[in-house]
């Protein structure tokens, strides 16, 4: 599944890459150019806007109706849930995609990292990948060990006491 994230939001769309989803993201809040793309490579739209969901095809209140989807929570970590439960996703995890553009990212050999990264990470660093698109490096190591950790953390199916626990 491919995805293309409106303008409010952006940080949904980065966690999302991070989890290894395709998701694009768009800064501009005009709506025509983001409905042609959207339509033009094939992309679900996440909104948080009812009526722009309405317009691209899909049915306002959380439902995929077409080609829309409207995410109903407001905080960047209950949307991640939301949007990788009601699609059934699965994470691949940190360094598949590229954070900054989505491409998806390509391993480096070991040397054609020397002169690009600081030399403590060339030294440390067992694995690193390049984007294609944008150039950005990435590389294994305690940020995306702590991506990683967030998205087991988000994404954990709930324990059976958290399914039992109803407030009182």
């Amino acid at each position: 599944m491919r995805f293309l994230a409106d303008s409010m939001l952006g940080r949904l769309a980065r966690w999302l890459r991070f989890a290894g989803v395709d998701c694009g993201y768009v800064r501009d809040r005009q709506e025509v150019p983001f409905l042609e793309r959207a339509s033009r490579e094939d992309r679900i739209i996440l909104t948080a806007d009812r009526g722009l969901a309405s317009r691209a095809g899909g049915r306002a209140g959380g439902s995929a109706g077409g080609s829309a989807y409207v995410v109903n929570a407001t905080f960047h970590r209950d949307q991640l849930k939301e949007v990788m439960a009601h699609f059934n996703l699965r994470p691949a995890g940190p360094l598949t995609r590229c954070g900054e553009c989505n491409a998806p990212l390509a391993q480096l050999h070991h040397a054609e990292a020397y002169g690009r990264v600081p030399l403590r990470v060339y030294e440390s660093a067992m694995q690193f990948f390049a984007c294609p698109e944008c150039g950005r490096l990435y590389w294994s190591g305690s940020h995306t060990e702590a991506i990683a950790r967030t998205l087991s953390e988000i994404l954990r199916p709930p324990s059976q006491g958290d399914r039992d626990h109803t407030p009182t």
